[in-house]
């Protein structure tokens, strides 16, 4: 693994700014050191019975101090060490049933107070049963207990004042009572076995009577340590100073601005306050039974007894865990160690306590601890933190779901898996990303409730794609256009079915633009945007229509399919007086309606009258048969060749369908909005290759599923997985940026990747996602760069003033003729050590991880994103115990379901102002809690249980 010379200074105080090392490997350089360790982690995991989640403070909960050398706990980082909790308790939720659990601890430099400060983070609900934790380096136990679960045995016995005395000799005091039934205990390690006879100076001090020598003498001379200088509460085994003056630490000036850690050599003014302490005679500081360290960041000073640290400390907590009673004799224990510098070195097999133990390191970690770490983060902090867990959390839903197979199998149910069969492999365990991903594209074997592209590509309704296949042809033949419209991410397919049409000859485009919807919807409304477009076009009676709807009642998408069968009906009345001279009764109610942009409230009155005029030409072609009338049969076969508007969309159509031609309507059959969105213009590309190749429909279709099976590789699989991941770990870590690289004239699922990442990434998860940019967004800055460098450069120039960081995430989507342009944009990403995912072309230093025909690159790469936002939406819901739930209002009295409906005037959600209220309302009625709020994401309403685990700038009303 790549690492980075520098040094760990755990942070600084600086204006109050976090000053933190660069990230010492970037993220593919720790899913690669993940994918490594995983085989032999699902071994441990497998064959422990308790899970152990040790903690470091220092530059892993925090990172940031204030003058007096304290951690700074403000809202931002309690809300991060809270969402620490989510992943403690998704863990929980997949231990149940494995005879497995997990247990959470502390094992830090810091004092006993510690442990309840961080413990309501991570446990708040006390729900393991205990509080526990090494403490000072090792040089102190501290944990909560319940008093009456303590269980006298041979090893201890509990003193009338509470304390607890052990059969090695060892005392925990009662040092906190917790009003509630338990209490902390806290007991030093200076009796332990290889200090016990240990004796120092003249007067022969016990290592114990030494330490409150020690205490004593630097109280009484605080003054000379320095003027800031204090002793922290709550030690009780090493012995510390605050802010102790370097001048007392050095013995010959040495400058310590860039030292991490100083061991206090023989000569220096503290050295000579600790020879007086304690009566030496002589001994040099490598023969004393302690050393003295300190630290120039914030001018900690600690007496650190040799033999006692974090490992040890590690060691003597599990074996005092075994004396309580809170771990069984023979359970099987693997922990790991959440650490940032090298003294957090604690792995190694405990073969005497039966437990295993290995390191993970966050981000800013030093070099020392990354190098040996099993676990790597590669960011800082609580983030690098809640990504360590995230990862665990899928090592164990690995393992146990692996497990589970086995046992159903009929197989030892204790068996680890081999890391070598699909087991290993998270995207094939129910549960994983993979396998919601999975669920969206199609299993050879589906499963109930999957969402599966692949069946409803499958599915599509043929003869109704042989309809629109007619009409296209006679479009193309009459040399008519073709106006393609949709809202979102229906527009950006309506961009894209257009440049398809034009593939085989059609003038096709979407009717108006940016400019134009804006000037419209400030004259008319939005509603107005298309069908003022095709006013302005001239729509006629030899162009068509393709309006494209998820719901089917977009109101613009409606009015401008009203407007273009009221073009179709002025063209053909001529022929329909012919008809009713000749004494067929034709419903003509159609003619005597405005249309929907003059009186919306006029619809139910179209589509009855447009049905009633296809049933009325249905009934008189019948009849002409009959009559063998060849006159009426002509005009009737003119009126049905008439039909100009087709509808693409899904569910039941919505009111779209009944202003469509009849026969012209393509539903997907899914109610996945998503689903519809991909199935949509892929069925319509391989209808128009059928029209341009000559071959069957089926056959042509038969192709868009080849699409979606190599989406489904296991190869193509493995790297979708990789990019969730990362989209995942953006989310849950609040860190980086994506860069979406690609030409959105070219390409529109560039701009759908662009809207969906910025709101369908986080869709019904009220929460804010990593912030997205499309870089090639303004045609003016394409022509201008154009114009002055050449067209190599076009992303180059934007992506250059973007100051990269291996948090950040690109995303390359284009054709090969893209792949000069995006190679100086991928060696910049590379360089700065960004993640790159590429969608479509090669490139000469970079294969595609999704490689596509040019003609295929917008369905993959918008199939691409649905799977992965879908995948990881699905996956934080249900697996990650994310704190958000879908209101049921069908649960709310009937006032409030008026008073809400009445507010919300057809929009999506109301203002804050009146959330607030609907909250207060819930609240009187007992269906809301004090602490839960109301969110909006995505036009849903949603019960936030806690919204302290949240964005605290996502207000009430947040879309």
């Amino acid at each position: 693994m790549s690492t980075v010379d520098q040094e760990n200074t755990y942070g600084k105080v600086t204006n109050g700014n976090e000053q933190l090392p660069t990230g010492v490997v970037d993220f593919q350089t720790a899913q690669a050191k993940l994918a490594e360790f995983t085989p032999e982690a699902l071994r441990i995991i497998s064959q422990s019975d308790r899970l152990v989640t040790s903690w470091d403070a220092d530059g892993v909960l925090w990172s940031e101090y204030n003058e007096h050398g304290d951690p700074i706990i403000g809202p931002k980082e309690k809300r991060e060490l809270q969402r620490i909790d989510l992943h403690r308790r998704r863990i929980d939720r997949l231990l149940v049933g494995t005879r497995k659990s997990q247990l959470h601890i502390l094992n830090t430099n810091r004092e006993f107070p510690i442990i309840p400060s961080i413990m309501e983070y991570i446990d708040p609900n006390y729900s393991q049963g205990i509080w526990a934790g090494t403490l000072e380096g090792g040089h102190t136990l501290a944990y909560r207990l319940k008093a009456d679960e303590i269980v006298p045995n041979p090893n201890l016995r509990v003193e009338s004042d509470g304390t607890i005395t052990f059969a090695d000799g060892g005392q925990a005091r009662l040092v906190q009572d917790f009003s509630d039934g338990t209490f902390l205990f806290a007991e030093n390690l200076l009796g332990a076995p290889h200090l016990r006879d240990t004796r120092i100076g003249e007067a022969n001090l016990s290592v114990a009577d030494a330490r409150e020598r020690l205490v004593q003498t630097l109280t009484d001379n605080i003054h000379q340590l320095g003027n800031q200088a204090w002793i922290p509460q709550g030690r009780l085994g090493m012995v510390t100073a605050r802010r102790v003056a370097p001048t007392m630490v050095v013995a010959n000036g040495e400058d310590l601005s860039h030292i991490k850690k100083w061991t206090v050599p023989q000569g220096s003014p503290i050295m000579e306050l600790v020879k007086v302490a304690l009566s030496l005679n002589g001994e040099t500081p490598e023969e004393l039974p302690f050393e003295l360290k300190y630290y120039p960041f914030d001018g900690g000073l600690d007496v650190q007894f040799r033999g006692l640290d974090k490992r040890f400390g590690q060691q003597r907590l599990i074996m005092r865990l075994r004396t309580l009673g809170v771990v069984k004799p023979q359970e099987k224990m693997a922990i790991v160690h959440i650490g940032d510098s090298g003294s957090d070195d604690v792995a190694e097999v405990q073969t005497e306590l039966g437990y295993q133990s290995y390191v993970a390191a966050v981000g800013n970690a030093d070099p020392k601890l990354a190098k040996i770490a099993s676990i790597q983060a590669d960011k800082p902090v609580r983030k690098g933190a809640r990504q360590i867990l995230y990862n665990l959390g899928n090592m164990v839903g690995q393992a146990t779901r692996a497990n589970s197979v086995r046992a159903a199998s009929g197989s030892p149910g204790g068996d680890p898996p081999d890391g070598n069969g699909p087991e290993a492999h998270e995207q094939f365990l129910e549960g994983s990303l993979g396998d919601y991903i999975l669920s969206y594209l199609g299993r050879d074997n589906p499963r109930e409730g999957d969402i599966d592209l692949r069946n409803v590509i499958k599915n599509a309704d043929l003869q109704t794609l042989s309809n629109i296949r007619d009409v296209l042809i006679k479009a193309r033949n009459n040399g008519g256009r073709a106006f393609v419209y949709g809202n979102g991410g229906s527009l950006d397919n309506a961009k894209l079915i257009a440049g398809y049409l034009r593939g085989m000859n059609i003038k096709a485009r979407t009717p108006g633009d940016g400019t134009s919807y804006l000037q419209t919807t400030n004259k008319s409304g939005y509603p107005d945007i298309f069908v003022d477009a095709l006013q302005e076009d001239g729509l006629t009676e030899k162009d068509i229509v393709i309006g494209i709807s998820g719901s089917g009642d977009s109101e613009n998408v409606l009015r401008a399919h009203d407007f273009a069968q009221s073009v179709r009906m002025k063209h053909i009345d001529q022929d329909v007086a012919t008809l009713r001279d000749k004494q067929y009764d034709i419903d003509v109610s159609w003619y005597e309606l405005p249309l929907l942009k003059d009186e919306p409230e006029s619809f139910e009155q179209k589509a009855e009258a447009l049905a009633g005029f296809e049933a009325s030409i249905a009934k008189a072609e019948q009849d002409a048969q009959t009559a063998g009338d060849i006159e009426a049969q002509s005009l009737i076969k003119k009126i049905k060749g008439s039909r100009n508007v087709v509808s693409l969309g899904g569910r039941d159509g919505g009111k779209m369908l009944r202003l469509t031609s009849e026969g012209l309507t393509h539903l997907a059959r899914t109610n996945v909005m998503e689903i519809l969105e991909d199935e949509n213009p892929e069925v319509i590309k391989f209808l128009i290759d059928s029209i341009n190749s000559g071959r069957p429909l089926e056959d042509s279709l038969g192709n868009g599923l080849q699409l979606v099976d190599t989406l489904r590789k296991p190869e193509t699989l493995s790297k979708l997985v990789d990019f969730a991941v990362r989209m995942e770990q953006m989310i849950m870590t609040d860190k980086g940026r994506v860069i979406i690289v690609g030409n959105p004239f070219l390409n529109p699922s560039t701009t759908h990747s662009d809207a969906d990442w910025s709101r369908g990434l986080v869709n019904m998860l009220p929460v804010s996602g990593p912030e997205i940019t499309l870089l090639a967004q303004n045609i003016n800055d394409v022509t201008a760069t154009l114009n002055d460098d050449g067209s190599r450069y076009i992303y180059m120039d934007r992506f250059a003033k973007i100051k990269l960081s291996p948090d950040d995430t690109v995303v390359f989507i284009g054709p090969s003729v893209e792949a000069n342009r995006f190679e100086l944009c991928m060696r910049r990403a590379e360089k700065k050590g960004a993640y790159t995912f590429v969608v479509g072309t090669d490139m000469n230093s970079r294969k595609a991880d999704i490689p596509t025909t040019d003609s295929d690159v917008d369905i993959a790469a918008t199939a691409v994103l649905h799977a992965v936002s879908h995948g990881v939406n699905d996956h934080i819901r249900n697996e990650m115990g994310w704190p958000a739930r879908k209101m049921n209002r069908s649960e709310w009295p009937h006032e409030i379901i008026e008073w809400r409906d009445e507010r919300i005037r057809g929009e999506r959600k109301l203002t804050e102002e009146e959330t607030k209220e609907l909250e207060n309302k819930l609240r009187t009625a007992g269906l809301l809690t004090q602490q839960q709020q109301i969110r909006y994401t995505y036009g849903n309403e949603y019960i936030v249980n806690d919204p302290s685990l949240l964005n605290p700038d996502l207000e009430e009303g947040y879309y």
